[in-house]
């Protein structure tokens, strides 16, 4: 064991090379070595380049750095969440779903799976915490008009899983749908349950397959088992998933749900 002074010692360098490893992190150079890096490694960041390229601009010319945006997007998403909490505590009887989608934020007519979901559930006046994918944290939010939708990016919404979980949603039904096995997610899956949500993994995609050429480079392929052996319930859109998720966690509950089309996908004045 060390003496005091010792681990005041250690303390004290941890404390300098975290700081050390913010300064890098938001250096221009870092950014632009991280940015080209990235576009390297895949063709979808590749053809995003020169926008990435200007908004990178845009950023280090107003001074946004991620040590202070995150954690002010943080509080933003946390307001909004009790103000919500606040108000569906009020109510009787109904539902509530939070979507860990995995898609970008809800936009248009984009026909992804999971951003479809929370648009018929939003019609039909459930309201949704809807978390989506993004890999520039210093991004916007999403402004919405809708008093019953939050929109919070991934990377803010792993830092108030607990808040989500434990927070007294009174007698509203609480359904927790889980969208894309995003490495971290498995670990919260029990403290969902014991307050009682109902959790489901919608596996609408092979995410090993697009891992394999550099799009899911999150992927963790025991994190998805771990998922499936966890959930109340796994959906697949196909049966070769189906197979797949059975043979990952034998004796889990797999069932087909494959994908489908909405009448009214398209507006009127679309």
């Amino acid at each position: 064991m060390l003496p005091e002074s010792g681990l005041e010692t250690v303390q004290a360098e941890l404390k300098r090379l975290q700081d050390e490893n913010r300064r890098l992190r938001e250096s221009a150079s870092f950014r632009l070595g991280h940015l080209l890096v990235s576009a390297a490694q895949s063709p979808r960041r590749m053809l995003s380049l020169p926008v990435d390229l200007v908004r990178l601009g845009a950023e280090l010319r107003r001074g946004k750095t991620f040590s202070d945006w995150v954690p002010r997007q943080c509080a933003m998403v946390r307001e909004q969440w009790h103000s919500l909490a606040c108000d569906l505590r009020l109510r009787n009887d109904g539902a509530f779903v939070f979507l860990f989608s995995g898609t970008t934020f809800i936009q248009g007519t984009r026909g992804n799976r999971p951003i479809r979901q929370a648009q018929a559930l939003l019609g039909r006046k459930v309201p949704v915490l809807f978390s989506y994918h993004r890999s520039r944290p210093l991004d916007d939010l999403p402004v919405s008009a809708n008093p019953s939708l939050i929109q919070s990016p991934v990377d803010v919404t792993m830092q108030l899983m607990e808040e989500f979980a434990t927070e007294d949603l009174g007698e509203l039904r609480k359904l927790f749908i889980v969208s894309y096995p995003y490495p971290g997610i498995e670990r919260y899956i029990a403290l969902f349950r014991s307050n009682g949500w109902k959790i489901i993994y919608d596996c609408r995609d092979d995410w090993e397959e697009f891992a394999k050429v550099g799009m899911a480079r999150w992927f963790d392929a025991e994190v998805e088992s771990r998922l499936v052996a966890q959930v109340d319930r796994t959906y697949c859109v196909s049966t070769p998933l189906v197979a797949k998720m059975q043979r990952l966690a034998p004796g889990s509950q797999v069932a087909l749900m494959p994908n489908a089309v909405e009448t009214d996908f398209l507006p009127p004045d679309y």
